[in-house]
């Protein structure tokens, strides 16, 4: 699927509070992420079973920071993570219009 670069205001669930990805992140000279207080805002995530390559391709074209993740076990691509329901139904109803289905995990 290709280089994993998820946009930085998408929530990432980490077991160390980040700790981890802001080392890894000074060390390749990238700016840190957000501090874990910034992503606890963030309620609402959205992901997209995809059950093929095609599939994986078309939610890229849509949304091209999303990146693989996983959903109560299961592979998934995350499309984003958002503060609000109406913004998390938002990049719902983009999917679903182009015959994606899409979930809302609520955290």
């Amino acid at each position: 699927m290709g280089s994993f670069d998820p946009d930085p205001d998408i929530y990432i669930a980490s077991r160390d509070g980040g700790h981890a990805d802001i080392l890894a992140a000074l060390n390749s000279g990238d700016p840190p992420p957000p501090p874990a207080d910034e992503r606890s805002r963030l309620k609402y995530r959205v992901v997209v079973k995809a059950t093929n390559t095609q599939e994986q391709a078309q939610i890229k074209t849509l949304v091209p920071d999303a990146f693989r993740s996983s959903y109560q076990g299961s592979p998934v691509l995350q499309v984003g993570a958002y503060e609000s329901q109406a913004e998390a139904d938002a990049k719902l109803e983009l999917l679903s219009q182009a015959g994606l289905m899409g979930i809302i995990e609520v955290r």
